[in-house]
């Protein structure tokens, strides 16, 4: 193997919500780069953030020099064919292909080191593709970013989903599972973006 050039961090967003897609972001910085905003500080993950902390560090991440990343997502229908760990995978594996082309580096992979969160992974669990990290996105530095991508950019589809089902407040919940989300759903039914083998068990 060659030098290590670059360090990718890969994270989900969306795997426990009710409807919309699950998310996933790929984040290449060169190797040793640290993330710091002068305004925020050290990053955190997307979890430990403020709407409008992330919305900050999400800006900063893009426009910051030598950084690049992709994203994929996955539909509710296709969540419910292939389950939801399929999908997050293969969102991985997409997000990171992406990414490779955006880059222009052939076979990036070789030249990087790559880390993923949870229990992601990319290819199969035997294809020594990256490390997974449990709870990577609280210690290493491009899952966090990733993963603040990647929730700003699901969060950005649930909103324009909230202005075509208003009775389910995806504004808010973006989705997930709440007293007011689960009561919509017992009155009025599952929307085309809702995840059918999830609300199922509400309904």
């Amino acid at each position: 193997m060659g030098k290590i050039k670059f360090i990718i961090g890969i994270d989900e967003v969306g795997r426990g919500s009710l409807a919309g897609p699950v998310t996933v972001c790929a984040f290449l910085a060169l190797s040793g780069e640290k993330l710091i905003n002068r305004k925020l500080g050290k990053i955190h993950d997307s979890k430990k953030l403020s709407e409008k902390q992330r919305e900050i560090w999400s800006t900063y991440l893009k426009n910051k020099k030598d950084c690049r990343f992709a994203i994929a997502s996955l539909s509710p229908k296709q969540i419910d064919k292939v389950n939801i760990s399929k999908s997050a995978n293969l969102c991985a594996q997409k997000a990171l292909a992406k990414l490779e082309k955006r880059v222009g580096i052939k076979n990036l992979q070789v030249k990087s080191k790559i880390y993923l969160d949870g229990g992601l992974y990319v290819g199969n669990k035997k294809s020594g593709i990256g490390t997974t990290i449990i709870k990577g996105d609280e210690k290493i530095q491009v899952i966090s970013a990733a993963s603040i991508l990647a929730k700003v950019h699901r969060d950005k589809i649930m909103k324009r989903y909230a202005t075509k089902f208003a009775e389910y407040g995806f504004g808010i919940n973006k989705g997930y599972g709440t007293p007011k989300h689960i009561k919509a759903l017992k009155r009025f039914g599952p929307t085309e973006i809702h995840r059918k083998t999830y609300t199922k068990n509400f309904i």
